[in-house]
């Protein structure tokens, strides 16, 4: 048992070095994927999971005990009532929206299927979020497959799917979530579209609304669009040049979708995002 490995061989070529892992815990911050324990970062999730392990050692089934969460002391306040009495209240905390709440299954992801002709390698997995099938020969391509279409949400301890209302504190158990999406399996990743393009994007925000410029000139109005929903928004702008930025965006908060809008300007597109409560967010995307 340990993070980032898979273990194939028998017990006889289990030696000291046989594994690659990480010792370390995931930490996501503002779009960013690193483990505590490297140097390697990543931008996508798909990437992190890809990122080698930086420590050696022996394949093992053994869970390594967590560390019990500390206690938090909370010391009682006096305050006066009406009555002149003195009465003792704990301290109240401001209740911040959790993005893993209401959350609403996602549409299934249209996807290309694996060419027929494709020659896939036995033992080649699934490249489906959830699925840990792979690849066994020519039945492995009609068989179900059970996995997550939505992108992963990480927010103030809680990890989930933003296709599914599961949640769950540690690392290992968002891992272990059961797809909510059926399918085919996935052998193969489709080819990057040669006209994709990266666009530079920043930030700023009121107290109400997150206001977000996607730096990109000669955008098509009439053949683009930005759909918002409450954890993110699927960008697909389209170029007089047919070039393209398509990207999927999570969001740190929930969103009001009806009130959020966007607009194409002649060297930018602006989003406002119309923040669900009123409160400072540190960053906006996950």
């Amino acid at each position: 048992y340990k993070r980032q490995t898979q273990s194939t061989g028998t017990e006889s070529e289990n030696t000291p070095n046989s594994c690659r892992f990480h010792p370390g815990n995931p930490i996501f911050h503002e779009g960013r994927q690193i483990w505590s324990c490297c140097d390697e970062k990543a931008y996508g999730f798909d990437e992190f999971l890809l990122i080698p392990g930086c420590a050696s050692g022996r394949h093992t089934d053994y869970k390594p005990q967590q560390p019990a969460p500390k206690k938090q002391t909370i010391t009682a306040t006096p305050i006066t009532n009406s009555a002149n009495l003195e009465v003792y209240r704990a301290p109240s905390t401001p209740s911040r929206p959790n993005p893993l709440q209401q959350i609403h299954s996602a549409e299934p992801v249209q996807e290309k299927p694996d060419p027929p002709d494709a020659v896939i390698a036995i033992g080649v997995p699934c490249i489906h979020h959830g699925c840990e099938h792979r690849y066994s020969g020519s039945s492995s391509r009609d068989e179900e497959c059970v996995y997550h279409s939505g992108v992963p949400i990480f927010h103030e301890g809680s990890k989930g799917w933003s296709c599914c209302k599961t949640k769950v504190l540690d690392f290992d158990q968002f891992l272990a979530i059961s797809g909510c999406q059926k399918g085919k399996h996935k052998f193969i990743k489709d080819e990057p579209d040669s006209g994709l393009v990266n666009c530079r994007i920043d930030f700023y925000q009121s107290s109400i609304q997150i206001i977000i410029a996607i730096y990109a000139k000669n955008v098509d109005s009439q053949k683009s669009s930005i759909r918002f929903s409450k954890h993110e928004m699927d960008v697909e702008l389209l170029f007089k040049d047919g070039k393209k930025f398509i990207k999927k965006i999570g969001f740190l908060y929930p969103v009001l979708p009806e009130a959020s809008k966007y607009e194409i300007l002649s060297t930018k597109v602006e989003v406002i995002l119309r923040k669900d409560e009123p409160i400072s967010w540190e960053g906006w995307i996950i």
